[in-house]
């Protein structure tokens, strides 16, 4: 394994985390979430859902050497989807001045670490089939 496929893993580990934390907080706290936010409780639960899918695919993947080509595009094309969504909320959604801040943060977040998985795409065999 090289240094390059480690790197892609400990990516993919590490959007796997943020998944499983962010989704847990969202199922475990939907109303903490409204009044700080301004974030509805049914967009809170089916967010944690889709968190902690979305973590389920991405421990997969960071344990898969080499990680599948075909799936490592879902994750990219998927973080994309959710970076747009956020846009979505934003624009939709009347947050509080603290959720609009943490609506932004975490599609920056995101953002940066599917720019991250999309650099491997182009990677060689080693580290993506």
């Amino acid at each position: 394994m090289t240094n390059r496929s480690t790197w892609l893993n400990t990516v993919l580990a590490v959007d796997a985390a943020s998944c499983a934390g962010l989704g847990a907080l969202c199922l475990a706290a939907p109303g903490l979430l409204a009044r700080l936010f301004g974030l509805p409780p049914a967009l809170s639960l089916a967010a944690g859902g889709i968190l902690l899918a979305s973590a389920i695919v991405l421990v997969y993947a960071a344990r898969s050497r080499p990680v599948p080509g075909w799936l490592l595009r879902l994750i990219v094309l998927g973080n994309g989807a959710w970076v747009a969504a956020s846009v979505g909320v934003l624009a939709l959604v009347p947050l509080s001045g603290l959720g609009i801040a943490f609506v932004i943060g975490q599609a920056v977040a995101v953002a940066a670490i599917t720019v991250a998985e999309g650099c491997f795409l182009r990677a060689p065999a080693e580290s993506v089939a």
